[in-house]
């Protein structure tokens, strides 16, 4: 089997906060109101099964997968494939019941959150039986968005491995879509992303991934996030995070 590192499952557009630094915020502009189904998954996991990949993680991401209407039951498809050896839920922690009771189950394996956007007090109630399996990244400097492509910015010196998938769809990368859509620009153009039926494996084995306009704008991209942007140098807080 070829082995990629990690798929990032964008479940839900649903979040229980709304935060002005948010990776996702212009993806869930658009799917507020998406929630996977488990046929989606399967139909992902079967496809994973037939291109002869396997992957590191699973991440859980959206929105916030507390609030996804099919949690348990996908994770258990995306446990139950084989295809995935690590199942982590990106959640903000202030629902923690469906949380612990996907670890208590066994169908996750990590909880992480930032220390930006966590509830303290869901992070407690975590931590009570399971300190172990709660991971706090210690990220409070958000970095301001570009406004417009930065110039020698491609290629990209990206350490992205995610490839992200939703709605039928597989990204190369997390921001493929967010930054796309946050400049204007088409959103639909199958550069972006191939369709989770077609052979998406040699598709991004073909493409410059990180070739793509988006990257431009992307602070992934190591060479926007060395870029003063608009008279800010980058490494600005924004909306007053600290």
């Amino acid at each position: 089997m070829m082995h990629q590192a990690q798929m990032l499952f964008l479940v839900t557009g649903t979040c229980n906060m709304n935060c002005p630094h948010c990776a996702q915020g212009w993806w869930r502009k658009d799917y507020m109101d998406y929630h996977m189904t488990p046929d989606e998954i399967r139909t992902i996991c079967r496809r994973t099964r037939e291109l002869g990949l396997h992957f590191a993680q699973a991440l859980i991401m959206g929105g916030e997968p507390a609030l996804w209407k099919h949690l348990e039951e996908g994770c258990r498809v995306i446990r139950e494939s084989g295809l995935f050896n690590r199942i982590d839920i990106y959640s903000n922690c202030k629902d923690t019941k469906p949380l612990i009771s996907l670890l208590d189950k066994g169908l996750a394996d990590r909880i992480a959150v930032q220390v930006v956007n966590m509830s303290p007090n869901g992070v407690c109630e975590l931590w009570k039986d399971h300190a172990h399996r709660v991971d706090i990244t210690q990220q409070d400097v958000h970095k301001i968005h570009p406004d417009k492509p930065i110039e020698g910015a491609l290629p990209a010196l990206c350490g992205c491995d995610q490839i992200t998938v939703f709605d039928g769809r597989v990204y190369s990368c997390p921001g493929a879509y967010h930054n796309t859509k946050r400049m204007g620009w088409d959103v639909d153009n199958p550069r972006l992303w191939v369709n989770v039926e077609d052979d998406w494996r040699t598709y991004f084995e073909r493409m410059d991934r990180y070739g793509i306009k988006a990257c431009t704008v992307c602070l992934a991209n190591g060479r926007v996030w060395k870029v003063a942007v608009d008279g800010n140098k980058a490494g600005e807080l924004v909306g007053g995070v600290k």
